[in-house]
Parts: C-alpha cells; sequence; structure tokens
C-alpha cells in the first residue's frame, strides 16, 4: 500500500504529511499539492521548507485557472445541493483525481488529508465521496493537536509559520 498526501500548504497538512512519513516511510509516501494559481507567494516558501525538512518532493499539480475564471466558466460560486465551491472541486479534487487516476491502480493507495480531529463530519463525506478508494485522516488519531501546536513545532524545526496565519487567516491556500 502506498500513501498519497493532500498536501493543501496549510499546517494541518503538514502534520498529515510528517505523521505518514513517521508512519509508513518515504518509500511508500507521495505528496502532492493542487495549485489554484492564487496562492500567497509565502506558501511556496512553506512547500519548499517541507520538502527539505523531510527530503520528499511535493509534486504540484495545477488545472491551469484560477478560482475565478472556474466560478465564471461554471456560473455559480457553490455547486447546487452540496457546500462545494466549483474551484474547489475542479482545480483541487478533479486536478488531483486525474493525476491519481493516471499513476496508480485502484486498490494500491490510500489518499491522506490533514482534516482536524474534531472535523468528523468533513472527513465522513470525504471518504465517501472518494469511496471505493480508501482515506486516512491521520489528524482523527492521538496525539490530537490543533494548529497551535503545530505551529510550536514548526518553531522548534526552524520553519516558519506561513505568513497568512499570521495575518489571522484560518488557512493557507486559495489565497486565504
Amino acid at each position: 500500500m502506498i500513501y498519497l498526501v493532500n498536501v493543501s500548504g496549510g499546517l494541518t497538512s503538514f502534520e498529515a504529511l510528517r505523521r505518514t512519513l513517521d508512519r509508513y516511510g518515504k518509500a511508500q509516501t507521495y505528496a502532492y499539492f493542487a495549485d489554484t494559481a492564487i496562492e500567497d507567494e509565502d506558501l511556496y516558501r512553506f512547500l519548499s521548507d517541507q520538502e527539505r525538512y523531510f527530503g520528499l518532493p511535493i509534486e504540484r499539480v495545477m488545472e491551469g485557472r484560477t478560482p475565478w475564471q472556474v466560478m465564471k466558466d461554471e456560473r455559480c460560486i457553490r455547486i447546487p445541493k452540496t457546500d462545494m465551491a466549483p474551484c474547489s472541486n475542479i482545480l483541487k479534487r478533479e486536478a488531483l483525481d486525474r493525476v491519481i487516476c493516471a499513476r496508480y491502480d485502484p486498490g494500491s493507495y490510500t489518499r491522506v488529508f490533514g482534516y482536524e480531529w474534531h472535523e468528523m463530519d468533513r472527513m465522513e463525506r470525504l471518504a465517501a465521496s472518494i469511496a471505493p478508494d480508501l482515506a486516512w485522516f491521520p489528524l482523527s488519531e492521538p496525539p490530537y493537536v490543533d494548529k497551535c501546536h503545530i505551529a510550536s513545532f514548526l518553531e522548534t524545526i526552524g520553519i516558519l509559520v506561513p505568513r497568512l496565519y499570521t495575518l489571522g487567516f484560518e488557512h493557507n491556500n486559495c489565497g486565504g
């Protein structure tokens, strides 16, 4: 089994990648970042810092459009009857799904996401939406941490917390 880690550029995906590498090692771990073309420039620094720290490349996947272009093309901000933005679905999920389907045989991998331990409803919805692919949410297991814990750990290893967090944003992707 191999583990495909969805690295969003945020603190929790850093921790998901760290836990995946700790448990399964580099030989079984592949990291992917879906670039929405409007990311804060410091997100790329954070990705590079992770690559150096872990000694593992994070492959960038880009569909090519920005979220604004996708919303215009799809003529909506939210997909009807869901809580999902079309830009997230197209620029992240579909872009990564194309790469994964082209490279890996069904049943040979587990997809890894950095949802926090208290986001059980999101985990259940995501796991159901990618079935029969397997999903693993490492932050739903002890030791339970939050973004403050992860930021403190980053300080101890000499990696700066991404700028958007220091500016008060909840996330470090899609330009905040």
